[in-house]
């Protein structure tokens, strides 16, 4: 056990979901509904064992051999419908560590090798560890206009910052992914989100900015089931809890189609 755990805490390990069961006492599944009228799993661990894990990473949820492939998995697909094109441009917006860049360059390249290019940035302002020495220090603005990317990914954008009114107006972006807590402490609940408790769900998703944008939301379930979160609790009874999923944005095209 004090082998596998020392190994979970290297930056370089990539868990299965299996390692971090055993590891984990406190792991646990189950099935909840959220308000796109979907059920998901909930894989979680106190936050105690999550910052055992994680004593000194910058870490909002565990990152597991599962969650990548799948992740990459569903992002190989989009490249492959991209037919005969030029390789596809990937890019990163405050990539942090740079460990899921990482670990998702390293299984994209493995499932259509030559067929995209991958850049991570971050603006540096959390002065966070490049763990990895591939994350270029850029402003999300500056990197999106840089590299003009196809494919954009941000995980867990800066709490009631949005990024995604700049992603959607950059004209070379056909979708970008976000996770993290929609509505919740991962972007403006509104500009990022285009949501609103004042309002009910069906006239949200008519006034989203994002569908302003002409821009299509799914939510990535195959790929938010594998999440494995943290949670906090006082006396048995779950007080907060981190609930992180994957999110797909993708521009229509002139048909309507996504």
């Amino acid at each position: 056990m004090t082998d596998l755990l020392e190994r979970l805490r290297s930056p370089a390990h990539l868990p299965t979901t299996e390692e971090v069961r055993v590891v984990c006492e406190s792991y646990s599944s189950k099935e909840e509904s959220y308000g796109d009228d979907k059920t998901y799993l909930y894989n979680s661990v106190t936050r105690q064992d999550f910052e055992t894990l994680f004593p000194e990473w910058h870490a909002y949820e565990i990152l597991t051999k599962e969650f990548i492939a799948s992740l990459s998995g569903y992002i190989a697909s989009q490249i492959a419908k991209r037919g005969l094109k030029e390789p596809c441009t990937i890019l990163e917006l405050g990539a942090g560590t740079g460990r899921l860049a990482h670990f998702l360059k390293r299984e994209l390249e493995e499932r259509v090798p030559d067929r995209f290019s991958y850049h991570a940035t971050d603006n540096g302002s959390g002065e966070i560890p490049d763990q990895f020495g591939m994350v270029e220090p850029l402003d999300y603005a500056e990197a999106l206009e840089k590299y003009k990317p196809n494919f954009v990914l941000v995980s867990w954008m800066p709490y009631e910052i949005d990024w995604s009114k700049t992603i959607r107006r950059t004209p070379t972006v056909e979708e970008y992914i976000l996770i993290g807590e929609a509505g919740g402490c991962v972007g403006h609940e509104w500009a990022t989100w285009g949501d609103d408790t004042r309002l009910p769900f069906s006239r949200k998703r008519r006034m989203a900015p994002w569908l302003k944008d002409c821009f299509v939301l799914e939510p990535l379930r195959e790929v938010s089931n594998l999440q494995v979160n943290r949670r906090s609790e006082c006396e048995g009874t779950v007080v907060d809890r981190i609930r992180s999923r994957t999110f797909s944005f993708k521009r229509m095209r002139k048909n309507g189609a996504g």
